[in-house]
């Protein structure tokens, strides 16, 4: 895919394998998924948006809670983690 073409971190959707299964990257790829997470990724279990095994937004508390929202909200946190954003 293009859209990964010279980027120095990838965030990928891992419930879309079809997309990026046959990619290179130069660094391993951060990923999110609606699932539960795997140590270093990011996703949903238990009503919380999570990082691995912390649970960090419970999403009731966010006013967009639809599938598509949910994993907008996930790419968005594992982006501004690549960036070094703070959490809080």
């Amino acid at each position: 895919q293009r859209v990964y073409a010279r980027c120095e971190q990838a965030i990928i959707n891992l419930d879309e394998k079809n997309i990026w299964e046959n990619l290179s990257f130069e660094k391993p790829p951060i990923g999110f998924t609606l699932e539960k997470p795997a140590k270093n990724a990011w996703g949903l279990s238990d009503g919380f948006l999570m990082h691995g095994d912390t649970a960090l937004v419970p999403v009731s508390s966010l006013q967009l809670q639809q599938r598509h929202n949910t994993q907008n909200f996930l790419a968005a946190l594992a982006m501004g983690s690549v960036l070094g954003l703070p959490m809080k």
